[in-house]
């Protein structure tokens, strides 16, 4: 009888340990990463189709609430609120031939079987979170005027947290201050050339006679972004996106590292300006030296030291 009872009590503690794993599987694959109060950005492009004529980021910033998204596709645009019915993965809508006949030409389709099981978060009818590998992806679907293929996959890309990649802070009172009014962001990364443009404010090249200014520069001097809030005519810039890309020969074949530097007005009074800074970037991080308080910009993986040089 005793030999009984345990090992019915061996079974039942099989089956908790079995359901508790079951239940704890299915908390990750549900719980997610997906969280109210949580912002994305899209930051690494994983497919852009034929008809959609992009090829990079969108860096489209996501705020999750408790029962929407909203959508901002730069500082400068309005908010797009898309109601969501609840927050939960559910299985691919897809099978293989569905998804097939979501691409024009077979050459283009885009194997997302190959990642395993995939997990699915609808927003709109035409947008979509996927989980896949452990990462957030965002899909945008377009229709189109074809009788065999009503609607295309236009895009896909990574979604990053906002703030994974780092902040930095910046306090503009050029009138106030003997610092240097600028907001330099230094490249710690080998590298011979960077390209940069940004629309608001003024991007500076003090390396170039009479400061280079401009809203697209070239740096091979010097291992710096620096970003004026001041426009040509005086006016304090509420903020700028700065995108930017790091070559190693000195050419525009020899890309390395890309990103955006999305800047923000915090606060603004007696004659004091507080911006931040978010970079958005799959393989750099930005981070303030506590010692100087300059922020420079690096990748982890070949990141030497801060006593170290390249």
């Amino acid at each position: 009888m005793l030999k009984r009872t345990f090992a019915v009590l061996m079974a039942f503690l099989l089956m908790l340990m079995l359901f508790c794993g079951c239940a704890q599987t299915n908390l990750e694959e549900n719980s997610a990463i997906i969280k109210p109060g949580t912002t994305y950005i899209g930051a690494k492009a994983i497919f852009s189709g034929s008809l959609s004529g992009f090829y990079g980021p969108t860096y489209t910033r996501y705020e999750i609430t408790e029962d929407a998204v909203v959508c901002k596709y730069s500082v400068y645009s309005k908010e797009k609120v898309f109601p969501v019915e609840k927050w939960e993965w559910q299985e691919f809508p897809y099978s293989e031939e569905e998804w097939n006949e979501l691409f024009l030409v077979p050459e283009e389709i885009f194997d997302i079987f190959q990642y395993g099981k995939i997990m699915y978060q609808p927003i709109t009818e035409l947008s979509s979170f996927l989980l896949v590998d452990g990462e957030i992806w965002c899909m945008n679907i377009t229709p189109v005027n074809d009788e065999n293929h009503p609607f295309l996959v236009h895009s896909i890309e990574l979604l990053l947290p906002e703030d994974s990649s780092g902040k930095a802070l910046f306090e503009y009172a050029p009138a106030m201050s003997s610092k240097e009014p600028f907001f330099d962001f230094e490249i710690r990364t080998d590298f011979s050339r960077i390209s940069a443009s940004g629309g608001e404010g003024r991007l500076v090249d003090v390396d170039k006679p009479y400061f280079q200014l401009g809203h697209n520069i070239v740096i091979d001097d010097h291992d710096f972004i620096r970003w004026s809030p001041m426009d040509y005519d005086g006016i304090i810039s509420n903020g700028a996106e700065i995108d930017f890309a790091v070559f190693q020969n000195g050419d525009n074949t020899s890309w390395v590292y890309d990103g955006k530097i999305i800047i923000e007005q915090i606060k603004s009074e007696n004659g004091k300006t507080l911006y931040e800074a978010t970079l958005i970037s799959p393989d750099l991080i930005l981070k303030t030296d506590e010692n100087t308080g300059k922020a420079y910009i690096y990748d982890p993986d070949t990141w030497l030291g801060d006593d170290e040089e390249y």
